[in-house]
């Protein structure tokens, strides 16, 4: 069963991710704080981590940049921001990641996600 860790300080929007997530078989634990993501992925390694850019102790592309140094799980960022500038900063910053907004959460950018992690199986 693929494992999604998603670190957002919202929940409303984490529990919407956890729900459709959750139907489609993905374990999903939720954590409100980036620095709490170090002991999750080192003791229960994630297949995929959605990640809030606007987390309250550290940025989501912060939080990525450390992640880096030790795992190369893929990383989903999730954004209320949804200008074209901070799609290019991400991106350039961080070299491999995707973008979802909050703005509208939607069941198909979850499973957009999803469909990547099953894939990196075969």
């Amino acid at each position: 069963m693929p494992h999604t860790l998603i670190v957002e300080d919202q929940a409303a929007i984490a529990d919407t991710l956890v729900y459709a997530l959750q139907d489609e078989g993905f374990t999903t634990p939720w954590l409100t704080l980036a620095w709490q993501r170090w002991e999750h992925q080192r003791d229960t390694p994630a297949d995929l981590i959605i990640l809030d850019i606007g987390l309250p102790d550290i940025s989501g592309f912060e939080t990525c940049k450390q992640l880096r140094r030790f795992t190369e799980v893929p990383v989903m960022f999730l954004s209320a921001r949804d200008g074209e500038i901070d799609r290019v900063a991400g991106s350039v910053q961080l070299d491999d990641c995707a973008f979802a907004s909050k703005l509208a959460p939607r069941k198909d950018d979850c499973l957009n996600g999803a469909d990547a992690v099953r894939g990196l199986g075969r």
